[in-house]
């Protein structure tokens, strides 16, 4: 499936989100639970979360409930494109699935004509309910940027906490962003 900026009609600026398996398996549950309260509207979190990470609202006490684990989010990417982190992702020129990590991750494929950016140039995981980045040694780099404080440049191969709101700037060229899905 090719995936192009909205508003361009241009072959050469697209980004590609490339099956790496047959649809019907992607639309199996990975097998991964966790441990999940509900709030009022009825969104999952994590059990020991005060407020939703949905909607914010309170999550009243509860027993926790094991769950198979939602999606954690989306990552919105610079020409527009969205990916739902239902699982994790390789992002590059021409990613592939990482030793040693997730058997079926979302492959990103990112304009070729953006020279400045690796092959596999990021890795997002899922880890219970956590997000992580890792910069998979890329040449030009992955810079972090954050809530509070300076832009941080993620060193190669040591996984790193993405929380909603942050973006990720691969190369100094290219924009992600991640948010928690509201729907």
């Amino acid at each position: 499936m090719v995936l192009t900026p909205r508003g361009q009609n241009h072959p050469e600026e697209r980004t590609r989100i490339r099956p790496n398996t047959p649809t019907s398996a992607l639309r199996q549950p990975t097998g991964a639970t966790v441990l999940a309260a509900r709030c009022r509207a009825g969104h999952f979190s994590p059990a020991e979360a005060p407020a939703c990470r949905t909607c914010g609202s309170p999550v009243a006490p509860q027993e926790p409930i094991r769950i198979p684990r939602p999606s954690l989010g989306v990552l919105h990417l610079a020409d527009g494109q969205r990916v739902v982190l239902d699982r994790g992702a390789v992002i590059g020129r021409r990613p592939a699935p990482v030793a040693g990590g997730e058997p079926w991750p979302h492959l990103v494929e990112l304009p070729v004509e953006l020279t400045h950016l690796s092959r596999n140039h990021v890795a997002v995981a899922l880890e219970g309910w956590t997000v992580l980045v890792r910069d998979l040694g890329s040449s030009a780099g992955t810079t972090l940027h954050g809530h509070d404080g300076p832009p941080v440049r993620l060193r190669a191969h040591d996984p790193r906490v993405l929380e909603p709101g942050q973006m990720l700037m691969l190369a100094d060229e290219f924009a992600v962003t991640f948010a928690v899905a509201t729907t």
